[in-house]
């Protein structure tokens, strides 16, 4: 007990020049009960540390599960990209991705060099993205032909005979093909053969 907490005790007990402190009146044990919880409350006061600043932690932790989800987006980017071809009269066989989905090529585009949808081009045509990895490929797919290029952005594109892929927002799933022979965007879209080149048959042909 501190010298405060012991001049502060010794002052509450009942002073009688002729008697000590008695414990047997009922106030003199009320004074020492609470003589003794004033120095527990000192005590206490003084071992501790300052408190840590209400939300302080959960503000921190918030920040590294932020942080952690971008990161985890991030590295999923284009993960599992995969070129397989499907077939479908009048067009005959295609490029399509993983999930059966037709790719198409852009006339815009310079082969073997830059693409030139960007902005709302790519809202409508989403180019086909990876990380960096490896690309895999059907037995029918020529993968001399497979690359990638870096768009604008930073991202990396994969290409096929050096043309930037891409899907069509209005193509619903396998085997939709609502993209071809489109003029949009300062070009013509098209699917794209095995062979790397533009296939021009229509569904009126059909």
């Amino acid at each position: 007990m501190t010298d405060l907490t012991m001049r502060s005790f010794r002052s509450l007990l009942p002073v009688n020049s002729d008697a000590r402190f008695s414990t047997t009146s009922s106030s003199g044990w009320a004074v020492l009960i609470f003589s003794l919880f004033l120095a527990f409350q000192l005590t206490a006061c003084t071992d501790e540390g300052e408190p840590a600043e209400p939300g302080m932690q959960d503000t921190a932790e918030a920040s590294a599960g932020t942080t952690n989800a971008a990161t985890d987006t991030m590295g999923t980017m284009g993960e599992g990209v995969s070129l397989d071809v499907a077939e479908q009269d009048p067009y005959g066989s295609y490029i399509t991705d993983a999930d059966g989905r037709a790719l198409y090529m852009f006339t815009a585009d310079t082969q073997g060099q830059s693409s030139a949808c960007s902005g709302g081009c790519a809202e409508a045509w989403p180019p086909l993205l990876t990380d960096g990895g490896s690309v895999d490929a059907a037995s029918a797919i020529d993968t001399t032909m497979i690359g990638t290029l870096e768009r604008e952005d930073g991202t990396m594109q994969v290409t096929y005979n050096g043309w930037p892929l891409y899907h069509f927002q209005k193509d619903a799933g396998t085997g939709a093909i609502k993209g071809q022979d489109v003029h949009g965007f300062g070009g013509e879209w098209y699917l794209v053969s095995p062979k790397g080149q533009q296939i021009e048959a229509t569904a009126d042909e059909g």
